[in-house]
C-alpha cells in the first residue's frame, strides 16, 4: 500500500525538548519514525478492501487513531503532534489489478447469492400460490358436486310431483307431446304416424 501522509507538531515543553533532542531537524526524524510505524500498523490491521472502500469519516477515525498513538511515542520529548493525516491512499501498481479483480470477484459472489435468495423466495411464493390454488379448485370442485347433486335432487322431485296423480302424469305427457310435436314440425315436412300414436290423437282432439 503506498500511503502519502503529513504530520502537523508542536513543542509543547520547550526544557523537556532541549533536554531530550534539544535539535529540530533530529526532532523531525524521530516524527517520521514514530509516524511511519503508526500509520504501519493501523493500516496492517485493516483489509485492503476495506481501506481502498473508506469514505471521508472513516479515514477521519483512521487519521484520529494513528495521531493518538504517535503521542504516546512523543510525549517523553515535550512535543505532540497536533494532527497526522493521510492524504492518499494507493496501491502498488504490481497488485493494483490484483485487488481490484477481487474485488469485483467478491462483488459478484455477492449478487450471486443476492440472487439465489431471491430465486429461492419467488419459488416459495410460487409453491404457496398454487397449493392456495389447489385448495379453490378442489373446494370449487366439491361445491360445484354438492349444487348438481341438489339439483338432480329437486328434478327427481319434481318428476315425482308430475306423476304423484293419473291427472298430473296425463297433464306432464300432453306438454312434453306438445314440445316434442313442436320441435318436430319445425320446417315443411311431412310426418308418418299411425293411428294409435299419442301426437295424432291430439291432432285429432281426442
Amino acid at each position: 500500500m503506498v500511503v502519502d501522509n503529513f504530520a502537523v507538531w508542536q513543542i509543547d515543553d520547550p526544557y523537556m525538548f532541549m533536554r531530550t533532542v534539544s535539535r529540530i531537524s533530529e526532532m523531525e526524524n524521530r516524527i517520521d519514525a514514530v509516524v511511519y510505524n503508526a500509520v504501519k500498523n493501523t493500516l496492517g490491521t485493516m483489509d485492503q478492501t476495506t481501506i481502498i472502500n473508506s469514505d471521508n469519516s472513516s479515514i477521519d477515525d483512521v487519521n484520529n487513531k494513528i495521531t493518538e498513538l504517535v503521542n504516546v511515542q512523543l510525549k517523553n520529548y515535550g512535543v505532540s503532534t497536533v494532527v497526522v493525516e493521510i492524504k492518499r491512499l494507493d496501491l502498488p501498481h504490481d497488485n493494483e489489478s490484483a485487488v481490484y479483480n477481487r474485488m469485483i470477484s467478491e462483488r459478484m459472489q455477492m449478487a450471486e447469492s443476492f440472487r439465489a435468495e431471491g430465486n429461492l423466495e419467488a419459488s416459495k411464493v410460487v409453491n404457496e400460490t398454487d397449493k392456495e390454488v389447489g385448495i379453490l379448485l378442489s373446494r370449487a370442485s366439491a361445491t360445484a358436486e354438492e349444487l348438481k347433486g341438489q339439483g338432480e335432487s329437486e328434478y327427481m322431485k319434481i318428476i315425482a310431483e308430475a306423476y304423484s296423480t293419473d291427472d298430473r302424469m296425463n297433464y306432464y305427457e300432453f306438454i312434453r307431446s306438445l314440445e316434442a310435436l313442436k320441435v318436430t314440425m319445425k320446417g315443411e315436412k311431412t310426418l308418418i304416424l299411425p293411428a294409435d300414436n299419442f301426437i295424432v290423437k291430439i291432432l285429432n282432439g281426442n
